[in-house]
């Protein structure tokens, strides 16, 4: 009953990655990690990197970093250190995830054809 009433346009609804970009990060500064290859690792290692310097800060890995013990943290720093994930939003936004972020510094490791199901 609860998704019919959504498909029936009776509530509201968003996706993962716009709620996070809207509600979560809009103020903080954003380190977003896109790329095709390395995106766990480079997040993992930056946001090890400032934990390390005392700074605290919230991440969103896709993988679970031995360092933490879990792959995210809302953290104290104004940093948040995520994942920028290429692929679709969702069925109903087929935008790129990293859309949402608006990320204040973008890590970007490498570039290459990738998704072809999403991309043309």
């Amino acid at each position: 009953p609860a998704v019919e009433a959504v498909l029936n346009g009776e509530k509201p609804y968003t996706s993962g990655a716009e709620w996070l970009g809207r509600y979560l990060l809009k103020d903080r500064w954003v380190i977003a990690v896109a790329g095709t290859h390395g995106k766990t690792s480079t997040t993992s290692m930056i946001a090890w990197i400032l934990d390390s310097a005392g700074l605290f800060p919230g991440f969103l890995i896709g993988g679970v970093p031995q360092n933490f013990g879990n792959s995210s943290r809302l953290g104290k720093a104004p940093f948040f250190v995520l994942e920028a994930d290429e692929y679709d939003t969702s069925y109903f936004d087929r935008r790129s995830k990293f859309l949402h972020y608006q990320p204040r510094t973008l890590v970007l490791n490498n570039l290459e054809f990738d998704h072809a199901d999403i991309f043309k």
